[in-house]
């Protein structure tokens, strides 16, 4: 097996535990909505978000890593709607 190829099936691993985590996220998204709606609290958390972003700004690869939490963030309170 060539090594381009070994490395594309190692994503491809990566990429499914991301997808089926994301799907697991969205899902407690979903919970945290009907949470918040019996409590009368909002969608945004500001604090929340920061300490996030923080995290996400001090792993080694922090830009790209920030945008896909971004992404993240932004679907999350989308679907809390």
């Amino acid at each position: 097996m060539d090594a381009l190829k070994a490395y594309r099936e190692e994503i491809d691993e990566l990429d499914e535990l991301l997808m089926k985590t994301l799907e697991k996220r969205f899902d407690i998204v979903k919970r945290i909505k009907e949470h918040k709606a019996k409590h009368n609290l909002p969608v945004l958390d500001r604090a929340r978000e920061d300490a996030i972003f923080d995290k996400a700004k001090s792993t080694k690869h922090s830009d790209a890593i920030t945008a896909v939490i971004e992404t993240v963030l932004r679907e999350s309170k989308r679907l809390q709607g």
